[in-house]
């Protein structure tokens, strides 16, 4: 689903990777005080994205 492009610098990449973790983490922490589960799913889709995105700029070793 997620592939670092050619050409993409590696440090853009985890910065957008950062973004998705604290986005995900906020929708985490929502979402047990709220009890909302389309929150936490959200979080959870950010959380296996930013991970792909990582293991992709990594050679997709995880």
């Amino acid at each position: 689903m997620f592939a670092v492009r050619d050409g993409v610098r590696a440090d853009t990449a985890l910065a957008q990777a950062a973004s998705m973790l604290r986005t995900a983490h906020g929708l985490l922490v929502n979402s047990s005080e709220m009890g909302d589960d389309d929150q936490y799913a959200a979080g959870l889709f950010l959380l296996e994205g930013a991970s792909a995105l990582i293991d992709s700029i990594n050679g997709g070793q995880p």
